[in-house]
Parts: structure tokens; sequence; C-alpha cells
């Protein structure tokens, strides 16, 4: 654990309720550890029904959204540069691209007696149209509307 959870469990009146193992299960789970995995390290068992509990307690929950957000605010690729960038993969042509190009994944030059080949290799554009998809939220199916039922009765 470091010592900027240390000083956040020393200041933060809702971290003194937690115990140690609390405040180290919000730290791992905060900072991008699986639930299940700090529960590992944590109780030292595995048990996803109980990892999932020691999440949801709500002192527990709010130090792991305490640590996420620490963690977003000290993050160096923000949502936009992401997004940026896999649109550059999408739309730039491989014929754009040369060995010191940010996009480019595979650079090989063969030589023969006679002849030079060149083979430039590009980030996948489809893995970049994926991503980008779902991170926009893309992929969630759109809602249905309702089907309305309409009852006619015969008036005498």
């Amino acid at each position: 654990m470091d010592q900027n959870s240390d000083t956040a469990a020393a200041t933060d009146p809702a971290a003194k309720k937690l115990n140690p193992r609390q405040i180290q299960f919000a730290h791992l789970v905060g900072t991008g550890t699986t639930q299940r995995e700090a529960y590992r390290i944590v109780y030292g068992s595995i048990n996803d029904g109980n990892a999932h509990k020691a999440a949801l307690r709500p002192n527990v929950a709010a130090a792991i959204a305490r640590h996420q957000q620490q963690a977003a605010a000290t993050c160096t690729l923000k949502r936009d540069d992401l997004i940026r960038t896999l649109t550059d993969i999408i739309l730039t042509p491989v014929a754009d691209l040369h060995i010191a190009h940010p996009l480019t994944a595979e650079y090989t030059v063969t030589r023969t007696a006679k002849t030079e080949t060149t083979r430039i290799k590009a980030l996948s554009k489809m893995d970049a149209i994926k991503l980008l998809a779902q991170l926009c939220g893309w992929l969630k199916p759109e809602p249905q509307p309702e089907p309305v039922e309409i009852v006619l009765k015969k008036m005498w």
C-alpha cells in the first residue's frame, strides 16, 4: 500500500471505519485490480461472492470510488486522446505510413541483388473500429418500443 492511501485513510472519516484489510482491498480494486484478485491477495482465498459483497459495503465502495477518482486524475491518457488516436488509426491510409510514423506496427525492408521490397503493416483498423464503438457505447442494442395492445369492444 502506498503513502497516499495511508494519508487518505488517516484524514477521511469514512476510511477510519475500515479495517486494514478493507483499506487494502479498496485500494487494490480502486487502482485496477479485479475484485476477485484483490480479495485473494488480501484475504488469501478466492470466493467471488465474498469479493463482490466486500466491494458493496458502503464504506468500502466509497473508498474504491475515491481511489478510482485519484487514478483517473493521474491518468495521462484521457478519453478524448484515446478517441483521437483510434480515429487516426481508422482514417490514416497505409500509403501515408513510414518507418517513424506512430501508427506503423511493422516495417520490413527486404533486399535482394536486384530489388528492394518494403513491407509496411499498419495497426489493425478493425480492432480500432471495435474499440471506438465500444468506447462510444455504439454496441448497445437500441431500445425497442413497448408493444401497444388495443382492445376494441362492441357496444350494443
